[in-house]
């Protein structure tokens, strides 16, 4: 199915900031949440940096979340890296939030 967007979101965070940077993090997703987005998954990759991914309907439901969320909670020293931004072409996902059930 095509449609969607997909946001991956990237942070170097000191060891210090972590457990405040975790409970921003699932703060601003409820926050999200609340506005329409589907949610967001948060790992890390082996060098230590922490990705969100966050799918949305589209580009503009994130855009209007993020305008309704305004500056949100202050977010703990961190390095934010530039986000991925991807338009969904093809979804395979077992349980996709783009797929409408019947």
């Amino acid at each position: 199915m095509a449609g969607g967007f997909v946001a991956i979101y990237r942070w170097r965070v000191a060891p210090e900031h972590e457990r405040a940077f975790r409970d921003v993090w699932a703060e601003v997703t409820q926050a999200a949440r609340a506005q329409g987005g589907y949610g967001s998954c948060l790992g890390r990759t082996p060098d230590g940096t922490f990705v969100a991914v966050a799918p949305w309907q589209d580009r503009q439901a994130r855009e209007q979340a993020f305008a309704a969320i305004g500056e949100g909670p202050q977010w703990p020293p961190v390095e934010r890296l530039e986000p991925i931004e991807i338009e969904v072409e093809q979804d395979l996902w077992v349980a996709s939030p783009f797929t409408k059930s019947a």
